[in-house]
């Protein structure tokens, strides 16, 4: 078995405290022991590696819980709109224009460079043209969630078998997913939702999501008649969107929510009630003009919260390690560690693949990041990682 020993400076496993002068003991790409380097450095036999990274900080490899690479191909093309829904016209006129070629080249593309930031595992919204599965960076392992749009009551049951078989034959892997409460029918996002785990779904997004169902006001449903997709027998509801799937019965641990910006204080309870998770997507909200998170509601409830790029259509690039710095700057107080966990350890929990990746202990996959200084680190070592303080990074 091919070993390994890595030290550093610091070790920030996620799952327990800093390790200072630390070291991780790698066989075969799975980690053996995690600690002081003192304790582990005893451990290295004939043969193994000692790489010493000096004045660096080791942390888990980041989970990207919700991305879009297949709209990677709109990069920088939607930068004026009067409305969210204005932005969603244009995005669809334009990706109605693009090759399945052009497509498949910009998102591998978009994927190589979220593995080249630090990325292992990507949470991967496909409305199709990306089911299959993608050749993709070493170190890189993709989720893939095929979204479901349908929001005419009569169809639903055609409209889910249909994606349930396209899902099986071209990737039996693929999770069925509905993209949101003003483009699903409640009978489809219920069927979805009974065979999906996990459930994700885009939530509270925006103002104009928000006036549809509390009092069918917005231009929703003007865009909705205009493209054909309106169902006249769909009654206003008059809650908000949390309300609302919660009425669905379909808040509960199982349930992850996407971007979670327009909710209230009964809407906050609800979703901590429930056990649902949140994916924040920051920038996303930023350049599409939503509005913020509640995130200090969040935090105070314990709500699981995860961490997000969205899609280039919405943002500048799909480099987590921006989007957190965005957040930590951003973020109301949001504690360094608390950002490092909704990065990683959450965000693979979440996924599903919580026993094997976000975190740095024995028997997971050796996934991590080294954040290098050519100074002596000076600043605690998660402050250092997420205030961009380092000056190299290298992906393992």
């Amino acid at each position: 078995m091919q070993t390994t020993i890595y030290k550093a400076r610091w070790i920030l496993p996620v799952s327990s405290a800093p390790i200072e002068n630390g070291a991780l003991l790698v066989g075969n790409g799975i980690i053996k022991n995690v600690g002081q380097a003192a304790r582990i450095l005893p451990f290295r036999q004939r043969g193994t590696r000692l790489v010493d990274f000096e004045e660096a900080v080791l942390v888990p490899s980041w989970i990207n819980a919700h991305a879009h690479l297949e709209l990677s191909v709109l990069h920088n093309k939607i930068t004026r709109f009067k409305h969210f829904v204005d932005w969603i016209e244009q995005l669809l006129a334009l990706r109605q224009t693009k090759q399945q070629s052009e497509i498949m080249a910009a998102s591998e593309k978009a994927a190589r460079e979220l593995r080249a930031s630090g990325c292992a595992l990507v949470g991967d919204i496909t409305n199709g043209d990306l089911l299959a599965p993608l050749s993709l960076a070493p170190g890189l392992e993709r989720r893939v969630f095929f979204e479901i749009l349908g929001f005419q009551h009569h169809k639903a049951d055609a409209l889910f078998e249909q994606a349930r078989k396209q899902a099986a034959q071209v990737n039996p892997g693929a999770q069925l997913a509905a993209h949101a409460l003003y483009s699903t029918s409640p009978t489809l996002i219920k069927k979805i939702a009974a065979g999906s785990h996990p459930f994700t779904i885009h939530l509270a997004e925006s103002p104009e999501e928000s006036m549809l169902l509390l009092n069918g006001g917005g231009p929703l449903i003007p865009f909705l008649k205009k493209r054909g997709v309106w169902d006249e027998g769909w009654q206003i509801p008059g809650k908000s969107p949390a309300a609302c799937l919660n009425d669905f019965g379909l808040l509960n641990k199982n349930s992850l929510l996407v971007h979670a910006v327009q909710v209230d204080n009964a809407d906050v309870e609800i979703i901590k009630e429930s056990g649902a998770a949140v994916c924040l997507c920051p920038r996303s909200n930023a350049h599409c003009a939503v509005g913020k998170a509640p995130l200090q509601k969040f935090l105070q409830k314990e709500i699981p919260l995860c961490l997000g790029t969205d899609s280039l259509a919405s943002n500048i690039d799909l480099d987590m390690n921006n989007e957190i710095y965005y957040a930590y700057r951003n973020g109301q107080g949001l504690r360094p560690d608390m950002l490092l966990r909704m990065a990683t350890l959450n965000g693979a929990r979440i996924l599903g693949q919580g026993a094997v990746l976000g975190s740095l202990q024995p028997s997971k996959k050796a996934r991590f990041n080294v954040f290098k200084s050519k100074d002596a680190i000076n600043k605690h070592p998660e402050e250092f990682v997420v205030s961009k303080s380092w000056s190299e990074l290298k992906c393992f």
